[in-house]
């Protein structure tokens, strides 16, 4: 009966079945046609933007609660991305707003938005390494952070860790671009309380009664002085010593810090005007030890400070060699000093204590 009324309807409207057949057949193509050139169009709009060498690449910003369709008008913005719209819809289908990581993402206008959406999915945020070399400042540190684009302002994280040098732990650090002042000194502060506190805690159980900040105090002295790794624990255990006395430390490296204002800038010779300058850090005028450490120790220097040479020397000089010779009395140090005056070497000042 359907067949039938088919078969009529085809009549009347003065089709037969052959060309009902056809008409659907061109149907068929002119969808599928359209299909494929809608699809062309879309591929085209997620395409990049560019291709090298025309291409550039761009460091963009995505804050925390920034949802899709944010991230697409700042791709757009930065010449990243063809279509907003499709961008959104893309991302909404591989849910990027529920895992989308904060941070910078370096990317570049040759990348496809299927390329950007992996980025930006698999959280790839800009990581950048720095090292703390042993013994720096928190100024040298500071300098090291802006060179690396880490820090805008030098002098502000000089500020912000003021009261942390001795405590910045030298290492090898990642960070992610972008992080705040804050964040990379308590990344330095976990180091050092991972490195350091168990090894104080330990000296601790065995009769350690100094404090943490004058360990560090005086393993800074010891970074600033030694030049060859089995003299630390000599170094320490001459500190130890004039400390016990009542002596003045007479570092040469407290000096050099007061004279740079906490740089820490070495001069080839210090002068006896250079010994006489007005500053807590002086240990030539002021007994005992400074006021907080000069530099950020490395893990000798603070094993060495835990653990000073029991020996019975008050001075040391330097040889011109990077090495020292020790003293028990200072006629004995007044001879190693005219000897080591009298030795090439790249350090040619002999260090009177």
């Amino acid at each position: 009966m359907t067949t039938t009324r088919m078969k009529t309807t085809s009549r009347a409207l003065g089709f037969d079945k052959q060309t009902l057949k056809t008409a659907l057949r061109q149907a068929s193509v002119l969808a599928c046609l359209v299909l494929l050139f809608t699809g062309l169009a879309v591929l085209a709009k997620l395409s990049p933007v560019s291709l090298p060498p025309n291409a550039s690449e761009v460091l963009v910003r995505v804050s925390p609660g920034m949802t899709s369709a944010d991230i697409a008008k700042c791709l757009a913005g930065h010449g990243l991305v063809k279509s907003e719209y499709l961008f959104v819809i893309l991302s909404r289908i591989v849910g990027l707003d529920q895992r989308l990581k904060a941070g910078y993402y370096k990317l570049a206008s040759s990348m496809s938005t299927f390329q950007i959406l992996k980025e930006l999915r698999d959280g790839r945020v800009v990581v950048v390494t720095f090292t703390v070399p042993e013994g720096a400042t928190n100024a040298e540190i500071a300098s090291i952070l802006e060179a690396k684009g880490l820090v805008d302002d030098a002098a502000g994280f000089e500020r912000a860790a003021r009261d942390n040098q001795g405590f910045l732990f030298p290492a090898t650090y990642r960070v992610f671009y972008g992080a705040s002042e804050e964040d990379i000194i308590n990344v330095m502060l976990t180091k050092f309380k991972s490195e350091v506190l168990p090894l104080y805690e330990a000296a601790k159980k065995k009769g350690e009664t100094r404090s943490l900040k004058d360990i560090i105090t005086l393993a800074s002295l010891v970074e600033k002085e030694a030049r060859v790794g089995r003299e630390r624990p000599l170094i320490a255990g001459v500190f130890m010593n004039r400390l016990r006395l009542g002596m003045p430390l007479q570092s040469c490296a407290t000096v050099e810090y007061a004279l740079s204002e906490g740089k820490n800038r070495r001069k080839s010779k210090l002068t006896i005007e250079d010994l006489g300058i007005e500053s807590p850090y002086n240990t030539y005028l002021h007994r005992g030890l400074p006021p907080g450490p000069i530099a950020n120790p490395g893990l000798d220097s603070i094993e060495a400070a835990l653990n000073p040479a029991r020996v019975d020397y008050l001075f040391f000089v330097a040889n011109g060699d990077g090495t020292h010779t020790f003293s028990r009395t200072y006629r004995e140090h007044l001879l190693a000093a005219r000897k080591a005056n009298l030795r090439p070497g790249p350090d040619t000042r002999a260090r009177i204590r």
